[in-house]
């Protein structure tokens, strides 16, 4: 009798450690396991204008965004903001940066949902060889980006030389001490979308607009008027408060036609 209960006790307590490794599997496998509900796959975005998108889709678990690239030499035009999240319905925005080539380009962004994955297709139009762009630069600017081979006729700035200007990383377009330069208007700077450094020294200007160069490390803008009375204005992507620590701002104080002159930096609206 001993014997026969002993063994119903041991099948018992395999039963139950069977039923439980089940289990524990089954819950492993529904960690693993998500679903993905998306209404559209496809986005075309402008050349110039209406570079955003919105992406709305329902996520069942954590999910993650990412682009992928056919064409490395073009790669890095796209964003997707956020990257990442958690269950439910999501919104998500695509956003390029302006294209200047005369060929269209396309990105994928790959949405990932436990073992589920769905590929967007992302196109950008091409910009037209003949749009003249003259008009989005200040023309003193522009003749000084001809005269530094920038650009090649700053009566008549191309797509060619837009996507040259962008891909710039360091822009001195500074005057001296001595000979200050005549630069009243840096206009067109926030096409240089890759720029890190920028140095404008010495000239004649009474504010500066970086807040769409957000890749910029390094800023020398001292020896301008400003207003004439106190201040530098300076719009930016942050203001005095929220100044990144990566940005080196190698002067923010100086002295203009007996005046002392302060950086004051605005968050762009």
């Amino acid at each position: 009798m001993k014997t026969w209960k002993s063994f119903y006790l041991l099948a018992l307590a395999a039963t139950l450690a069977f039923t439980g490794c089940k289990k524990d599997d089954e819950d492993e496998g529904a960690s693993q396991t998500g679903k993905l509900t998306v209404g559209q796959t496809e986005y075309t975005l402008g050349a110039a204008e209406d570079r955003t998108a919105a992406v709305t889709f329902s996520a069942t678990a954590d999910w993650t965004a990412a682009v992928v690239y056919d064409d490395v030499e073009s790669a890095d035009w796209l964003t997707v903001t956020p990257a990442s999240g958690t269950a439910g319905e999501q919104s998500v925005e695509l956003s390029a940066t302006r294209n200047y080539r005369t060929s269209d380009r396309t990105a994928y962004v790959d949405l990932a949902c436990g073992d589920q994955q769905v590929r967007l297709t992302v196109s950008q139009a091409a910009a037209s060889g003949e749009t003249d762009f003259t008009a989005l630069f200040d023309p003193d600017f522009a003749k000084k980006l001809q005269e530094m081979g920038h650009i090649s006729d700053a009566e008549n700035i191309t797509s060619a030389d837009m996507e040259k200007i962008a891909a710039i990383t360091e822009l001195d377009v500074s005057g001296t001490y001595e000979n200050r330069g005549t630069l009243t208007s840096l206009q067109g700077i926030e096409y240089f979308e890759s720029l890190t450094e920028l140095y404008c020294l010495s000239n004649q200007l009474t504010s500066l607009d970086v807040s769409a160069n957000t890749a910029l490390t390094f800023l020398e803008c001292e020896d301008n008027p400003g207003d004439g009375v106190s201040t530098f204005p300076v719009t930016a992507w942050f203001d005095n408060d929220t100044k990144p620590d990566n940005l080196e701002i190698y002067q923010e104080q100086w002295t203009y036609g007996g005046k002392t002159i302060t950086i004051e930096f605005q968050k762009a609206e």
